[in-house]
């Protein structure tokens, strides 16, 4: 191989991917995925307090316990519900900038976020790259 064709090939390969040399993810595990998600944005820790298949999130002990737990740094959550069962994805600051302090101002409002997704300890977590308020006919 002359030494001219050297640097070309190694840019080649650095462009397929095949050296792995500056990368946050380990070897073997997936990259975050970017996606577009629409749920319910509740309280992690207030959402299991009652059966959400009987009783729907948004009652007044639900937003004072969202009041309460935002206090103590209690992430809030996308719940999401995928054919029967709901999914919560906590939620963490991306490039969407909420108004006013933390999620209390769309706790228990039907949202759709686009942001990365990532699995940590298995738990899952959503990034909020972008957030847009559902209309009444899209929920």
């Amino acid at each position: 191989m002359s030494r001219r064709a050297a640097p070309c090939l190694l840019a080649v390969f650095l462009a397929a991917g095949v050296f792995n040399v500056a990368s946050a993810t380990p070897p073997g595990q997936a990259l975050p995925a970017r996606v577009t998600l629409r749920g319910q944005v509740v309280c992690s820790n207030c959402w299991s307090e009652a059966d959400r298949k009987t009783t729907a999130y948004g009652t007044p002990a639900d937003l004072k316990c969202a009041r309460l737990c935002a206090k103590d740094a209690v992430p809030a959550a996308l719940a999401v519900e995928d054919k029967g069962t709901v999914r919560l994805y906590l939620l963490e600051d991306g490039a969407f900038k909420r108004e006013g302090s933390g999620w209390l101002g769309y706790i228990a409002k039907r949202v759709e976020i686009t942001g990365t997704v990532r699995e940590e300890k298995g738990t899952m977590w959503l990034k909020a790259d972008a957030l847009r308020p559902l209309a009444e006919k899209e929920k």
